[in-house]
């Protein structure tokens, strides 16, 4: 007598336990996940908060993402595989899961679908509070005044290249003086760094002072902002 599942009546196999796989995994729950997920994405540096953290929105780190939201019970030795579409709003992900129950083989595929919502992260709820740690003060003589244009250009290029690493690494603010200009920068690791790049074509040894400006309640550490003249 050919097999056939008394739940939908496919006569078609594998069957597990009397039913057809279809039938078996609706009513054993062979995966666990959500068909619909809300991701928050940062407007500004469209990083977004995966497991609590804000990460780059790659392919491979949503993947990764979903990989852990999907959870397969019954299975050996199982594989997942995760297609992604990208659409208006988020994406949709097509979630393929490979494995064994006994001997047989078992293919699931499942649609998962992303949204995505736009809320500020940290860093930029930050820069955009007006927070910032250091200043750096490039100063010029009437001589060489002509290269300011061109210094905050060379800064600007350093400091794009650092955020990618220390998102709080930006130029939150810019101040015209007479003889320069005030940058006004949301890291102060990210502020060493720049001078110390720069400071190598200084006429005079930089010149660093400190303000206190607040303490750390988690700490009870001082906090300072850190001020970097640098003349040309």
């Amino acid at each position: 007598m050919k097999d056939f599942c008394p739940r939908c009546g496919s006569k078609t196999g594998p069957f597990i336990k009397g039913f057809c796989v279809n039938c078996f995994s609706q009513k054993h729950g062979l995966l666990d996940y959500q068909k619909e997920i809300e991701i928050e994405q940062c407007p500004r540096c469209k990083k977004a908060n995966l497991s609590g953290k804000w990460v780059e929105l790659s392919e491979k780190n949503l993947a990764n993402f979903l990989d852990k939201k999907i959870k397969a019970k019954e299975l050996k030795s199982e594989k997942k595989e995760i297609e992604l579409l990208a659409g208006d709003k988020g994406f949709a992900g097509k979630v393929t899961v490979t494995g064994k129950i006994g001997k047989e083989k078992i293919v699931l595929e499942k649609e998962i679908s992303v949204r995505l919502k736009k809320n500020g992260c940290g860093n930029c709820q930050r820069i955009f509070g007006h927070y910032f740690e250091a200043i750096i003060q490039l100063r010029f003589s009437k001589n060489s005044l002509d290269k300011l244009e061109s210094k905050i250009k060379e800064v600007q290029s350093i400091f794009f290249a650092l955020e990618k690493k220390d998102p709080l690494a930006r130029i939150v603010k810019t101040a015209m003086q007479k003889n320069g200009v005030d940058l006004i920068i949301g890291s102060n690791r990210g502020a060493k760094k720049v001078v110390r790049a720069i400071e190598k074509n200084s006429v005079e040894k930089t010149q660093v002072s400190t303000k206190l400006y607040g303490i750390d309640k988690n700490t009870g550490n001082r906090r300072y902002r850190y001020t970097y003249c640098v003349r040309f």
